[in-house]
Order: C-alpha cells, then structure tokens, then sequence
C-alpha cells in the first residue's frame, strides 16, 4: 500500500501542493540509501535497525510517520560521518541536508505535528 500511494502521488503530482509527500519518500530513500551502505560495511546491527525502521512504518500504508521513525536512527548518522570521511564536499553537502532535515523537523513540531 505504501508503494502504491506514493505512485499515485507522483503521478498526480500532490507534491506540488503538499511538498512534505516529497519530503517524507525522500527522507525514506536517504535512510535506504544508508541501510545499504551499512550492510556494505558490514554493519549488522545498525543496518538492521535502520532497516526495521524503515519497513516499520511502511506497514502502515502511510508515509507521514516516516520522519519521525528515521531522525531518531542514530546509527545512521554515524554512517553518514563515516561515509564523508576525507570528503569534504561530501561532508558539506551531509551539512546541508541535516541541515534542511532539521528545519523540516522543526516547522512540523512548531505546526503541532508529532517529531520524535
């Protein structure tokens, strides 16, 4: 259900009203992205939890719960410094989109949406 509903948000582009749709599926694949790279790195556990926290609320059909599962999966962000490590433009552009994650999180807590 969760595949399907963002197929038919991207084909009826709902994003371009609500750009929080876009938001909540791209944080899904950033955090994705990052299980992968665990796995990689041989990081059973911390690949795991990322995992779980990702099919977690995938279960639910739903893809407004998925900000609030993923920013507190710590492990990921130790893999996001360690991927970035000696990369300085790699690392920059890690700034900038925990950067925009957080002002994400932040504006949803002060419009009274939960943030965990």
């Amino acid at each position: 259900a969760w595949f399907y509903s963002m197929g038919l948000r991207f084909k009826h582009m709902s994003w371009r009203t609500d750009p929080s749709l876009a938001l909540d599926y791209g944080v899904a694949l950033v955090f994705l992205s990052i299980g992968i790279f665990q796995l990689a790195k041989r990081r059973w556990s911390d690949a795991a939890w990322t995992g779980a926290a990702i099919f977690l609320p995938m279960t639910t059909g739903l893809s407004g719960g998925m900000p609030r599962f993923l920013m507190v999966v710590y492990p990921a962000y130790y893999a996001l410094a360690e991927g970035s490590r000696g990369r300085p433009g790699l690392r920059t552009l890690w700034w900038l989109l925990s950067g925009l994650l957080l002002a994400d999180a932040a504006a949803r807590f002060v419009n009274w949406h939960w943030v965990a």
